[in-house]
């Protein structure tokens, strides 16, 4: 995924439940190929982390101003760039677990789950993703802050603001625990003007040139308390079939109106749990770069 998100690729996922219950939904999705996920995501894996073809003319325009090689020899396609490119691939991805940190705490874990949650997004409901939380991050090894995701919609009315939080649980308990974490989260960024307005100013600094004009527009309309958007709560959980309930959705389907704006709550469920799937896809991204 690039940092605009816009995805040209199948979709790997669908939805196999999807529930009304007033202006909100409640979906169930799962993978295309459950077997294949891992492979078929460590591709897109680095989009988000690292730009190759940019890099490569980068490093090009450097060797030629320092006169490392001669300017007339050298190509993007260098075989002697191949070594570079992939030693600062491996630099910008998260690093493995080492199990300094519990694993609902692993730096990959989280940033798949945005990852995941970014590509159901916007290959099943057309989200535009801006920009990317991942890719605007400063320190690789360290959580990223503010909405997980950020994308734009096109209402029947109005543009709709995606705002979504995305977790994932292998608790056994239904709804599991991390739910009252993300409806505190949500709700907050619905109900305080300010939160709300930084998210805005983070989302019109950072978008990709393809939606800069809109996110202006859309943090100016905010500003200037003529929103030409409704605001969608989009939480995303991720869970194993072992572990998923009937009631993991927790307030946002048992009272899904005190939330101040419509609930499309996304079950994604994958197998195995997300830290050994996040775990996967990193090492194949990073076996592809070597």
């Amino acid at each position: 995924m690039t940092a605009a998100t816009a995805l040209d690729a199948e979709p790997l996922f669908e939805i196999v439940s999807d529930e009304q219950q007033g202006e909100h939904r409640f979906l169930r999705i799962v993978p295309k190929d459950p077997a294949g996920l891992a492979s078929d995501l460590a591709p897109r894996i680095t989009q988000p982390y690292f730009d190759e073809e940019a890099a490569r003319e980068r490093i090009v325009r450097a060797a030629r101003e320092l006169e490392i090689f001669s300017g007339e020899d050298l190509s993007a396609e260098d075989p002697r760039i191949d070594a570079i490119v992939a030693e600062e691939r491996d630099a910008v991805l998260p690093a493995a677990w080492k199990g300094e940190r519990p694993k609902q705490l692993d730096v990959q874990r989280s940033e798949f789950g945005e990852i995941v949650a970014a590509e159901v997004l916007s290959s099943l409901f057309g989200t535009r993703i801006p920009a990317s939380r991942i890719a605007h991050k400063e320190t690789p090894d360290q959580q990223a802050r503010g909405a997980d995701v950020m994308g734009i919609e096109d209402g029947q009315a109005q543009l709709l603001l995606i705002l979504t939080e995305v977790k994932g649980s292998t608790d056994s308990t239904t709804p599991p625990g991390v739910i009252a974490d993300m409806e505190k989260k949500l709700k907050s960024l619905v109900e305080d003007r300010r939160a709300l307005l930084q998210e805005l100013i983070w989302l019109r600094d950072y978008s990709s040139d393809e939606h800069a004009a809109e996110c202006a527009k859309v943090c100016a309309s905010f500003q200037l308390n003529r929103p030409i958007f409704g605001l969608l709560m989009a939480p995303v959980l991720i869970r194993t079939a072992s572990k998923e309930g009937g009631s993991d959705a927790g307030r946002f389907r048992d009272s899904p109106d005190e939330f101040g704006c419509p609930v499309r709550f996304v079950s994604v469920v994958v197998e195995p749990d997300l830290f050994e799937l996040a775990s996967q896809v990193y090492g194949l991204a990073r076996e592809a770069a070597a």
